[in-house]
């Protein structure tokens, strides 16, 4: 081996665990370094130290690029990494090192759907060593379910999604934001599935949880996950909480563990406690009032004035807003009218856990273009506005959806295609995807840093995009 120049002495090489990736999800893979001599020994980097390879992507039709560990760390973090010591590894003679790795965690921004070449470089002695090139494709997911959950502090956010695989099965994927940015971050796989009906996450309800509840039902039961990094720490199985029953996201989780989850059926409602230490235990809460629509059902937590958890539960039912308090030890309250409007009521969504009192309701009522916007807040008057006239180029039909929280937001999927967006101080509707070429779905609001809107393009995977301060 000369010093600076690469010869056959070391061999580089690079394989995924797949030839095909979903944008935005993980992206497992495993360098291999041999030591092609017949005797002699090298000292390489240890697999178990920081990932030492350089990554080239080399899209269709565009530039290269270079992701690495170190280039993450520099465009991600206020100050770069300090310099230490490298823990080493002696590479005998005829001998091979794996390095399992997932280059997602490399990743800025998730790999647009297209062909890559992908290879691998390792410096050694002054001279770097690189792999074959090997071809990647990546898709974007065919979402079904699409979930999101804003925790404490505002700056951290949890997804769930659920994607139609093969052979007629689904994934379940679970991703958490990085380093307070929304933006960074990718999903990993947790369950296969076969026929999801609902998916939910939890939320942290007290600002101490670093764990995750993840929820779905499929064949006339529920399961719930409760996950963390890369583990899965639980699992439960429970039976069926009704006909025709849909999870509502998010659930609570808290700091010992537990959660809680509801869902909604056209009979009423059933909470699920789980606990890391006991069987999860049901209650129902027969309804008596206009729960047509189940999915279309929000739920809040709060406390009492007596420190007791309370959850309020509020749904659609035509020109009426309709509420009944649930106690997670007792009974439900009887179900009654919030408000009436003169229009339909499109879009609802509460406060996940109330900072003080009980949780904020933001609700839209709609008859074709005009829109009506009430915030309802406990021991205050109504506040209602009118909204911006929705674009004439927008097309139909229109699908709302409205987030609660300090600021007030709305979105709109009109047709297939288009996405408009507006906040509270905005004079006018933001088009967030033009020009608008592809279908999109599972259009989401989420109060984080600011507002920020997510939802699924189906040619270019999960798409993220803050609308407001």
């Amino acid at each position: 081996m000369t010093p600076g120049v690469p010869d056959s002495t070391l061999e580089v090489a690079l394989s995924f665990r797949a030839s095909e990736a979903v944008s935005g999800a993980e992206l497992p893979a495993v360098v291999t370094l041999r030591n092609n001599m017949p005797k002699g020994g090298l000292i390489v980097d240890s697999p178990q130290d920081d990932c030492p390879f350089e990554f080239t992507f080399e899209p269709e039709n565009q530039p290269p690029f270079r992701v690495s560990r170190m280039t993450y760390l520099l465009r991600t973090r206020p100050q770069p990494p300090l310099p230490r010591e490298h823990e080493a590894a002696p590479l005998p003679g005829g001998s091979t090192l794996e390095y399992p790795l997932d280059l997602a965690g490399f990743l800025v921004a998730p790999l647009e759907p297209g062909t890559y070449r992908v290879s691998a470089t390792y410096p050694l002695r002054g001279a770097t060593y690189r792999s074959p090139a090997v071809t990647l494709r990546v898709v974007a997911p065919r979402v079904q379910f699409l979930e999101l959950a804003r925790d404490g502090n505002g700056f951290h956010l949890g997804a769930a999604m659920i994607r139609a695989g093969n052979n007629g099965s689904a994934d379940l994927l679970h991703r958490e934001s990085e380093g307070g940015k929304p933006a960074l971050g990718y999903f990993r796989s947790r369950e296969v599935l076969r026929q999801p009906t609902s998916l939910a996450i939890s939320t942290d309800a007290e600002g101490t949880s670093e764990a995750r509840w993840l929820g779905w039902t499929e064949d006339g039961k529920a399961g719930f996950a409760r996950v963390w990094g890369t583990s899965t720490l639980q699992s439960f199985a429970v039976p069926s909480p009704g006909a025709n029953a849909r999870l509502l996201s998010p659930g609570w989780s808290f700091e010992d563990g537990s959660a809680l989850f509801l869902a909604a059926a056209p009979s009423g409602f059933t909470l699920i406690a789980l606990d890391v230490r006991t069987n999860p235990k049901l209650k129902t809460y027969p309804a008596s009032a206009g729960l047509r629509e189940p999915a279309a059902a929000r739920a809040g937590l709060f406390r009492n004035p007596d420190g007791q958890i309370r959850i309020l539960v509020v749904w659609p039912d035509g020109r009426r807003l309709i509420c009944s308090i649930l106690d997670p030890h007792g009974e439900a309250t009887p179900p009654r009218v919030l408000i009436e409007a003169p229009q339909p009521f499109v879009a609802v969504d509460i406060e996940s856990v109330a900072e003080a009192g009980a949780p904020v309701i933001d609700a839209v009522s709609a008859a074709g273009r005009e829109g009506h916007l009430v915030r309802i807040r406990g021991g205050e008057a109504n506040q209602t506005a009118v909204l911006p006239p929705v674009p004439d180029h927008a097309a139909s039909p229109l699908r709302w959806t409205v987030c609660a929280g300090a600021a007030t937001a709305v979105a709109i999927q009109a047709g297939e295609t288009q996405i408009f967006a507006w906040h509270s101080g905005a004079a006018a509707w933001q088009n967030l995807n033009s020009p608008a070429e592809a279908a999109v779905s599972h259009l989401r609001l989420v109060h984080l840093s600011g507002v920020w809107a997510v939802w699924a393009d189906s040619s270019k995977g999960i798409q993220l995009r803050q609308i407001a301060p």
